[in-house]
């Protein structure tokens, strides 16, 4: 559910973002024994396609799944979304999905990320309704939906958020007092940027650099 920044910082990398997600979340849980590390990568990948000028729906799915690194993730993404192209809405797919995997506790990584896919799919990559949907789903609720949401948003960008969520969403974080990040979202988007250009200058001093070198050699 914390991953996507992985795919912002990387923005149209997702090959970059798959593997700085799996290196990150494997301080947490090790690709050895979970499969999460991987479907964190299926999503920061995702997102990091997101950010190309010319990404689709489409596009965004098929590099969450090449790029997970994990076949059996792919394949319960791919399992999952067949399920989902017989829906139009992200209601009707609640009951076959909980089918799928209500019968199993408790929820896992494979479950978070196919439905993640599954509501973005529906939803046509709009984030408000991806972020309904897997709101409604039931059991890991929380996670399915805000990584739904994300992908909307990395694909349809800041114009398309409601406001007044923004507004809901920061009062409550401020009043929480578990919250670990008193940055509001503003601030935050402003702190990724800045990450995302100090790695974009990097980027281009090392191709100055090889470029430089095959001159001289």
């Amino acid at each position: 559910m914390m991953i996507p920044p992985i795919g912002i910082v990387n923005a149209c990398n997702p090959k970059q973002a798959a593997l700085d997600a799996i290196d990150a979340s494997s301080a947490i849980q090790s690709p050895l024994i979970s499969y999460a590390p991987y479907s964190a990568a299926a999503i920061a990948a995702a997102i990091a396609e997101g950010m190309k000028p010319d990404a689709t729906v489409e596009s965004m799915i098929e590099a969450g799944i090449e790029c997970c690194g994990e076949e059996n993730v792919a394949e319960v993404i791919q399992e999952v979304l067949n399920i989902a192209k017989k829906y139009q809405d992200v209601f009707e797919v609640r009951e076959p999905l909980w089918q799928r995997f209500g019968g199993r506790v408790p929820t896992d990584s494979l479950e978070v990320v196919s439905e993640t896919f599954a509501m973005f799919y529906i939803a046509k990559g709009d984030p408000h309704m991806a972020g309904v949907g897997g709101t409604n789903l039931g059991r890991d609720a929380d996670c399915v939906a805000s990584l739904a949401a994300a992908l909307g948003g990395a694909l349809k960008g800041i114009d398309v958020i409601r406001k007044d969520w923004i507004e809901t969403v920061e009062k409550a974080w401020k009043k929480d007092p578990h919250t670990i990040i008193d940055m509001s979202m503003e601030e935050q988007a402003e702190v990724l940027y800045n990450v995302l250009q100090q790695n974009i200058s990097e980027l281009k001093n090392q191709v100055q650099l090889v470029e430089s070198a095959m001159q001289t050699k």
